[in-house]
């Protein structure tokens, strides 16, 4: 745990060459690598400052989380030009999703020429995704609103990517925390031989939490490093073998 704390700390120092910065000037796809990259160093610092305070179940709910990003964003760094393309087409179906989820709601005066304006562009964008994934048509003339899957599952991509295995394990043990799952929670803690139960997490949980989220993390900044030149990657894998050592 110290040292998984020491890596978060040092994770700092790459946030602040992310921040430093201009994103006016980087590539729609450089932003999407940040923002992952980003988001992946936060929720590795929230689980090791959950272990630190012995919630391990609660910091393998975000295990869950992240080894998804990573996973993701492997799988787009692989084609990047491609699979990138595939996720703005996805933006555009999830942005219609919330349109939809606001129809028949009145916008504020002051908003609402802005409102409908935006409405008519996803709207054309929807459009132009619908078509690009039914070139004839047959899926729309059965339901206009249609709904394209651009981007495959995540199981799909855990499977094409080789970390099927890594996602069976975060997915059903993070589900057990998620969803107050009462059989999955007793299987973390320690016995007691008077009640049965001590609700007090077994020491594994938090290692196991600790070892895949830092797997999972490794994994998010190797596949940012092939957009920027922000990590050492020697220096990464000095912490990684430092405290994998130290792990059961």
């Amino acid at each position: 745990l110290k040292l998984s704390q020491e890596f978060s700390a040092s994770i700092q120092v790459h946030l602040k060459n992310i921040n430093k910065m201009n994103l006016s000037v980087l590539r729609a796809q450089q932003i999407f690598v940040a923002f992952r990259f980003v988001r992946g160093s936060e929720t590795f610092c929230s689980i090791v400052s959950l272990c630190e305070k012995f919630l391990w179940v609660d910091a393998f709910s975000l295990v869950r989380v992240l080894v998804e990003n990573n996973i993701s964003l492997q799988w787009m760094s692989e084609s990047l030009e491609e699979r990138f393309d595939l996720f703005q087409d996805e933006l555009s179906v999830k942005i219609r999703d919330i349109l939809n989820l606001l129809e028949g709601k009145t916008p504020p005066p002051h908003l609402k020429e802005r409102v409908l304006q935006r409405e008519k562009e996803i709207a054309k964008e929807f459009r132009a995704v619908q078509k690009k994934y039914d070139k004839a048509g047959k899926k729309r003339k059965r339901n206009p609103n249609y709904r394209p899957n651009p981007v495959p599952n995540i199981a799909s991509m855990a499977e094409e990517i080789g970390k099927k295995e890594m996602y069976d394990t975060a997915y059903r043990e993070a589900s057990s925390a998620i969803h107050n799952d009462l059989w999955g929670y007793l299987r973390h803690t320690q016995q007691n031989d008077e009640t049965g139960v001590n609700f007090f997490p077994k020491v594994e949980v938090g290692t196991q939490a600790l070892s895949l989220g830092l797997t999972s993390y490794i994994g998010i900044i190797l596949s940012s490093q092939e957009e920027f030149e922000i990590v050492d990657v020697d220096e990464v894998k000095k912490w990684v073998s430092k405290i994998n050592s130290t792990i059961p």
